[in-house]
């Protein structure tokens, strides 16, 4: 059609007004605005009424639509007019108009070519203005997933400083300057029950970055937070202190320093005895959310551990100055127990280590061999791991639950566990491993209380095996092994027994698979997460028929090659959509 003017005005809420782009003849004038209380306007009486308008005689047929002519903004004078209102859904988005500079130039077939582009351009105007908000929620994500992140690494550095410490009362200070990064804790203070006497020892207090002397308090004062935390074996949890106190105290006491408005006091447990507690406080009412009490309990965990550590530590120094003033008389005796010492306290500190395996030990002990690991953003609940006894590899592939930031560091409770259990258990097959590490996990996350009852946990595939004889034991809980020989895959399939359910709430014990491996064999372990991601043409699950197939496809590449096909497949699949899950896949060739 003649369409010496074209443009689109679309509606700004906020100023109820329409902002225009126009192109008139190939040049283009921005942001011209018009009032939509000027009823004068054409454009506004198109919005304002929901009027379609044609109009081939400007100069005769305005009064149809407005009082008098009205001047354009910018621009010649146009004869031939058609204004349509654009809607989405019945609601009113803004308006599209062509305009000639001659007469005569319409009819109803141009205005339902107009129409139809009014459809077309109402959907793209709702479609950008989705985008901008999608960005802004993009943006805002964003920003948290970043503290998110530095919140956990901070966690992660704390936790290690607390584990790796033989000596927990010089890591106290520097535990209160780093969870004042975390949340409000102007006074934190780390408590002990003594048992035996009753008592609840005030030993690590801090106040305004200051220690605070050490004190007792007995297990009789009944207007004590301490007192109830220990006895009920629960959280307190207040963020108004002058009015939130009755639910544990008959009345609030400050033993020391200013009076707290807000609280946290979580008990520190050994196993199902309460052996303290770990508390923060903040002068602000409102101060903490579940998100603060997440943070306290993992703290917690940690600060359990580092305790043991240290009373270990001490048992073991004391022997060693037991043994080292004999040492006159007993000069070889000695030199050998001070050497098993020495070496427990190296093992000792190993096991504390909560780190994962680098990937290049897996090529150390299987040299044919890959690790494909995908963390999904920020933290993995995946993880890999190996270790060698003898002529026997043993190693798996675990992907972890969990909610919060409890949850994020319970791949460490698995790393260490798995690594007691075959370093320090000497327990090498997979079925028996599983079963420790069952009740290692359950003895840890569970406590039988009714209100907050963990239900986190692993499900896991392991293997050990033999580089001699080529003999592989397997056992699974819930996740498979895949073994590929002669271009036919073969599905060993797990338990259906979740790591962390424990022995008393489920009576099935795990199998332990024996295959004789052959020559060019190929086994797979590996968690959910690459089957599980969604992408491809329809958005939808990459599946393990899917999986299965790739891994046949790929087969007769050497082991690096499959790594980069697997990594290289995901990432096309999932194109521009966001990783779901983590990914962890171990590829072995015999």
């Amino acid at each position: 059609m003649k369409a010496d003017v074209f443009g689109i005005g679309i509606w700004k809420e906020d100023s109820n007004i329409l902002s225009f782009d126009y192109i008139e003849k190939g040049k283009v004038f921005e942001s011209a605005v018009y009032n939509l209380n000027n009823n004068n306007r054409l454009a506004c009486v198109c919005f304002n009424k929901k009027q379609n308008i044609l109009i081939n005689e400007y100069d005769r047929e305005y009064k149809s639509y407005i009082q008098k002519i009205a001047p354009p903004i910018a621009g010649e004078n146009t004869q031939s007019i058609i204004y349509f209102p654009l809607t989405i859904k019945e609601k009113k988005v803004g308006v599209i108009t062509v305009q000639s500079i001659g007469k005569n130039a319409y009819s109803e077939y141009h205005l339902n070519i107009i129409r139809n582009l009014a459809a077309y351009a109402s959907i793209a105007i709702e479609n950008a203005s989705l985008y901008e908000s999608m960005e802004e929620e993009v943006k805002s994500r964003t920003i948290q997933l970043e503290q998110s992140y530095n919140n956990i690494e901070l966690l992660n550095k704390i936790g290690q400083e607390l584990i790796s410490t033989l000596d927990f009362e010089s890591v106290t200070e520097r535990l209160y300057k780093n969870v004042n990064k975390l949340m409000d804790a102007n006074i934190l203070g780390v408590r002990l029950f003594n048992e035996k006497k009753q008592e609840i020892e005030y030993k690590y207090d801090y106040e305004d970055g200051i220690r605070d002397e050490s004190l007792v308090v007995s297990m009789n004062d009944q207007d004590n937070y301490s007192v109830w935390c220990i006895k009920n074996n629960k959280e307190v949890f207040i963020n108004d202190n002058k009015n939130e106190y009755k639910k544990y105290v008959n009345k609030v006491v400050v033993v020391t320093g200013e009076f707290p408005q807000s609280l946290i006091f979580y008990p520190l447990r050994k196993g199902k005895r309460v052996i303290g507690l770990i508390a923060v406080q903040s002068l602000q009412k409102n101060a903490y959310t579940k998100y603060h009490l997440n943070i306290l309990k993992t703290l917690g965990h940690y600060t359990v551990i580092a305790l043991e550590n240290a009373r270990h530590y001490e048992i073991m120094e004391a022997e060693v100055k037991k043994r080292t003033r004999e040492v006159v008389l007993q000069k070889e005796i000695i030199e050998d127990k001070n050497k098993n010492i020495t070496d427990s306290i190296h093992y000792a500190k190993r096991i504390q280590d909560a780190t994962l395996p680098d990937l290049g030990l897996m090529k150390k002990y299987l040299e044919n061999s890959f690790v494909l690991f995908k963390p999904k953003d920020i933290v993995s609940g995946d993880f890999y791991w190996i270790e060698k006894k003898g002529d026997e590899i043993i190693f798996a592939v675990v992907d972890c639950t969990g909610h919060g930031v409890p949850g994020a560091f319970l791949s460490l409770i698995g790393h260490n566990s798995l690594n007691q259990i075959v370093n320090e258990l000497g327990i090498t097959i997979p079925s028996e491993i599983l079963e420790e590490l069952n009740k290692s996990v359950y003895k840890t996350l569970q406590n039988d209380l009714a209100e907050g009852h963990i239900q986190d946990g692993m499900d896991m595939s392991i293997c050990s095996l033999n580089i001699k004889t080529n003999i592989l034991q397997f056992s699974g809980a819930y996740n498979p092994l895949y073994l590929i020989r002669s271009e036919t895959i073969q599905e060993v399939k797990g338990d259906k027994i979740f790591i962390g359910s424990g022995n008393e709430r489920n009576k099935k014990n795990f199998n332990n698979t024996v295959i004789q491996l052959e020559k060019n064999d190929c086994i797979y372990l590996f968690s959910d997460g690459y089957a599980d991601q969604f992408g491809g043409p329809k958005g939808k699950k990459f599946k393990y028929s899917r999986f299965k197939e790739l891994l046949i496809h790929i087969n007769n590449m050497n082991m690096e090659e499959q790594h980069q096909n697997l990594d290289s497949s995901i990432i096309k699949w999932q194109g521009n959509l966001e990783q779901i899950d983590d990914v962890c896949i171990i590829g072995i060739k015999i």
